[in-house]
């Protein structure tokens, strides 16, 4: 399994042109709209534009591109957002049914660790050989967080490290368990 963090290419062709890809856009903050969900759904509908993908998203990342295919993520619209790692198993069933060969991954930095582990169990639970690319935006680390979002752990770094170490800590059979 290979991952690619860092921009994408430029290129508007395909990497590999028997390679057949999907967008996974995470949001981040949750409802309201923050500058994250708007950087990371601008990122998607680019993508998606140039692989001529569907996207995977949340009910909070708004992918406005035109002609661009976008399944979301079974949740109610004021729910909390699924786990990652639910998020992770949802997007490979999508992109398997698909018959995606390549997910491009549009994430918050602060959350890119989380679901590259998350994603590699995902595919390997599914026993898949689907690979994915981590593409974050430019965005600066510190804008990543609003404070008007309602999830308490991402309006702001010190909430979202708090939160992240114990996450990071926790055994994965439980994490595993608490993210079903």
């Amino acid at each position: 399994m290979s991952d690619y963090i860092g921009p994408a290419p430029t290129s508007p062709q395909r990497t590999n042109s028997m390679d057949k890809s999907g967008i996974v856009a995470f949001g981040f903050t949750c409802m309201p709209i923050s500058p994250a969900e708007c950087e990371i759904s601008e990122k998607a509908g680019t993508l998606a534009q140039r692989y001529m993908a569907p996207v995977y998203t949340q009910v909070g990342v708004p992918i406005i591109a035109a002609g661009v295919a976008v399944s979301l993520i079974d949740q109610g619209e004021n729910d909390p957002p699924p786990p990652t790692l639910r998020i992770c198993r949802g997007a490979v069933a999508w992109a398997t049914a698909r018959q995606i060969d390549v997910l491009r991954v549009v994430c918050a930095r602060p959350h890119r660790w989380r679901i590259k582990r998350d994603l590699q169990y995902a595919i390997r639970e599914a026993g898949s050989d689907i690979k994915f690319r981590i593409c974050n935006g430019d965005i600066w680390y510190w804008k990543w967080f609003y404070r008007g979002s309602t999830l308490w752990y991402t309006r702001g770094p010190l909430r979202w490290h708090l939160r992240d170490t114990i996450l990071r800590l926790m055994p994965f059979r439980l994490y595993r368990r608490i993210a079903s």
